[in-house]
């Protein structure tokens, strides 16, 4: 047999006998409270601040105002608690692997990445400045070609807009 085996069954025996004693002898329970009080607890996980998210700058307004250049610039001057913080309050690092980088040129190059990333997603999709078209979304123009009654073909164009369904347009 193990001696936790014998340990356990001898401890609880004990526990039990101070259980009983105290019940019986209030001056022995005194002294037992007074003993077990100086008994240190589970020690607590020491916490980093909290994050207040109103300290925290606003990534894509500043990438907006500023461009991409001076946007990884200004990213530079940042300190490197701010920019875990932007890090974090953004999501940009899912995996957490940010958060033993001592490095303030990794800190910056994901949050550059990730900003510029988020910022532009799903800019495929638009139609490009400066080009004519609806304020209220995309325009597409899809022209084929539709057979007649007669054997001949007529030439369709239809213009789509995000927002509405499909209108045509002209025949020809």
């Amino acid at each position: 047999m193990q001696v936790t085996n014998k340990l356990t069954p001898l401890l609880r025996s004990l526990v039990a006998l101070l259980e009983d004693e105290a019940a019986n002898n209030p001056q022995f329970a005194a002294k037992l409270d007074a003993v077990l009080n100086g008994m240190p607890g589970r020690p607590k996980k020491a916490r980093g601040p909290q994050l207040d998210p109103s300290t925290v700058p606003d990534v894509f307004a500043a990438l907006d105002a500023k461009g991409e250049t001076e946007f990884g610039f200004w990213l530079r001057t940042l300190d490197l608690p701010t920019l875990k913080a932007i890090i974090k309050l953004n999501g940009f690092d899912p995996g957490k692997a940010s958060l033993r980088w001592k490095d303030a040129d990794k800190l910056v190059g994901l949050a550059f990445t990730q900003a510029l990333g988020r910022s532009t997603r799903g800019s495929a999709f638009l139609r490009p400045k400066g080009c004519s078209g609806s304020d209220k979304g995309i325009d597409l123009e899809i022209q084929h070609v539709v057979p007649d009654a007669k054997g001949g073909a007529n030439e369709v164009t239809q213009y789509v807009q995000a927002k509405t369904s499909p209108k045509k347009e002209s025949q020809e």
